[in-house]
């Protein structure tokens, strides 16, 4: 009978119901049964005793269920300890690996800034070059220009001596027409002269 916990009472009547609303229940999940101890044959000191006993079995279950939940909150607190340590690797190594893509990254766009500028820079040097040449051609072809306009003005002024010349010799109506004639070639020069001094100036401004 005390091997396993009970409960006790000392009834008073004729009769006492023996149910758990009664005695309260021992040992939950297991059928029960009532005695009647009429003779006091097992006492009080007996019942003491087993209670005695029944509460150190209770400590001792509780302390081994509490050793128990210790290990395996121990356990657990591993297994995040563990967990917690891998994902910071992971999530290090994902910041590495950023890290390392976003260099790489700005690397290739520094590149391609420094090639699109040497790219660029070498398109403008040979377009000034190109400018340069067509610039000094113009400038030479303008300096050409007024070299034949002095020339041309030139002309037009030993023909205006040579027609002034031949006045002085010629009758009234020829030395009218060669006056004339010397008048013209003396305006001409003098507008192919005009002209001269302007393609030289353009010629030098060309040049700077």
């Amino acid at each position: 009978m005390n091997d396993l916990p009970y409960k006790y009472l000392k009834a008073s009547g004729s009769s006492t119901a023996c149910t758990n609303a009664v005695f309260g229940d021992p040992t939950p999940g297991l059928a029960k049964q009532c005695f009647c101890d009429a003779d006091s044959t097992y006492n009080q000191t007996d019942i003491d005793t087993d209670m005695k006993k029944f509460k150190a079995l209770a400590d001792k279950a509780t302390a081994e269920a509490q050793a128990t939940k210790a290990q395996n909150d121990a356990k657990n607190a591993e297994s995040d300890k563990k967990a917690a340590e891998a994902s910071s690797k992971a999530a290090q190594e994902r910041a590495d690996k950023d890290k390392t893509s976003k260099i790489a990254e700005a690397y290739a766009v520094e590149k391609a800034a420094k090639e699109k500028a040497a790219k660029e820079a070498k398109e403008a040097r040979a377009k000034a070059f190109e400018q340069k040449k067509i610039d000094m051609d113009k400038a030479q072809a303008a300096e050409l220009k007024a070299n034949k306009l002095r020339h041309e003005a030139e002309m037009s002024r030993i023909k205006a001596l040579k027609a002034k010349r031949d006045a002085k010799h010629a009758n009234a109506v020829d030395k009218a027409k060669a006056l004339l004639a010397a008048y013209k070639a003396k305006m001409a020069a003098e507008k192919q002269k005009a002209a001269a001094a302007a393609a030289i100036i353009q010629a030098k401004e060309q040049k700077t």
